[in-house]
């Protein structure tokens, strides 16, 4: 049984070593667009909402940072029923809380405008340290919104309405050029 073990885990620690993280979709280049506004954040707090937006609102804000470098930054989720609740030493805070989230690639990525359309690129860390990316879109309603329609497993769409929220603080995204130069 032992050495059964000891196999599964050179095996493990051979397939993780020998794995090239996937490169992200795209390039980074810097937003020098109008589209939509980086003095803030993002947020969503209906998640995975149907159309008809039916699915109970859980007080939960998703926030994410866009930056003028082209960087994307998943922010954070807080637990306010008001994004006016949200102050720059709670997203420190939260950073100090979770280290792993901003000084790694986990939530940083990268973002571009192409006509009415946003598109980002995220790596997602799974079991194993295993890495796969992503790739995002949604279109632009305006400077201050934009909607992100997917499907789920059923085929059933759903979407994600990001909201914009003046901020007088940002994570330093200098931190993402040692992985998206």
């Amino acid at each position: 049984m032992k050495r059964l073990q000891s196999i599964l885990i050179l095996f493990a620690i051979l397939v993780l070593t020998c794995c090239e993280k996937p490169s992200l979709c795209f390039e980074r280049v810097p937003y020098t667009g109008n589209e939509l506004r980086t003095d803030g954040f993002y947020y969503t707090d209906k998640y995975y909402h149907n159309f008809d937006d039916t699915l109970p609102n859980d007080s939960l804000l998703f926030i994410y940072f866009l930056y003028k470098d082209g960087s994307w930054f998943e922010g954070g989720t807080y637990h306010v029923t008001d994004v006016n609740d949200i102050t720059p030493e709670m997203i420190q805070d939260y950073h100090t809380k979770y280290p792993h989230n901003y000084n790694t690639e986990i939530n940083w990525g990268l973002f571009k405008v192409h006509p009415n359309n946003i598109y980002w690129t995220l790596y997602h860390v799974w079991e194993l340290g295993v890495s796969t990316k992503s790739l995002d879109s949604a279109y632009i309603l305006n400077d201050t919104t934009f909607v992100q329609v997917n499907y789920t497993s059923e085929q059933t769409p759903y979407k994600i309405t990001y909201h914009f929220q003046k901020f007088p603080y940002k994570p330093d995204s200098s931190v993402a050029y040692q992985w998206f130069p």
